[in-house]
């Protein structure tokens, strides 16, 4: 058995901007799949738990888009939450025998945004929040990886949204990694939550009362190890 990790590749910008951008007002909330990842928070001399998958599972993996989600939330008239989510992105993960030998990065087309409203998500896409003619682009890529527990890794690293990059620690959780035979091969699945505040990343449109500051992205992954 060895330890599994995340750590994002920073090669291919994410094309991202949407997903961790802000939602229009309209949009008032996204919740996104985020690869979680949070600081351990131990004492000094405390002995932090490995998380321990198969030695086959060591290797380069391919995010499986089919049977993986990238959402959002974010607080609309500060009464409910508005939910969205991208539907065009791609990643890879890298696991190591350690942790720093692991890698994790994630793409998302921001004009994939899906609100279930096209009048709102057309306006998702304007100047007012993701500007997707301007940024096109939004990636995650891990910069530092360490173990949390047995089922979590505390992830840091650059996210770039809305044409900002900004470095962000968050907690991931390692749902599984098995051989899931011939026709599937090896898989591994993961799921985080990231809360950013939308005005960090020049997504100041609206005040709090009608959109709020806090997005959530969620990411619910599932990858394909490479052949």
């Amino acid at each position: 058995m060895s330890r599994f990790t995340c750590i994002s590749s920073s090669r291919r910008a994410v094309r991202a901007g949407a997903v961790l951008t802000a939602a229009p007002f309209a949009l008032a909330a996204m919740g996104a799949l985020a690869l979680g990842f949070a600081s351990a928070g131990h004492g000094a001399g405390a002995t932090v738990a490995a998380v321990d998958v198969p030695k086959a599972a060591i290797g380069a993996y391919d995010v499986d888009t089919a049977h993986s989600t990238v959402g959002f939330k974010i607080k609309h008239l500060d009464v409910a939450y508005q939910f969205g989510r991208f539907d065009k992105f791609s990643g890879e993960v890298v696991l190591g025998a350690t942790a720093a030998e692991s890698l994790v990065r994630i793409e998302l087309d921001p004009n994939s945004v899906n609100s279930n409203n096209e009048g709102r998500d057309k306006h998702l896409r304007s100047q007012d929040f993701l500007d997707v003619k301007q940024f096109a682009d939004a990636s995650f890529t891990s910069t530092k990886i360490a173990d949390k527990d047995k089922d979590t890794f505390s992830v840091t690293g650059d996210l770039l949204l809305h044409g900002v990059k900004k470095s962000v620690t968050f907690n991931m959780d390692i749902v599984g990694a098995k051989d899931t035979g011939e026709r599937s091969g090896f898989k591994a699945g993961f799921v985080g939550e990231l809360t950013i505040n939308r005005r960090d990343f020049g997504i100041d449109t609206y005040p709090n009362e009608a959109l709020g500051d806090s997005i959530v992205l969620t990411f619910a992954i599932e990858c394909n190890k490479r052949k």
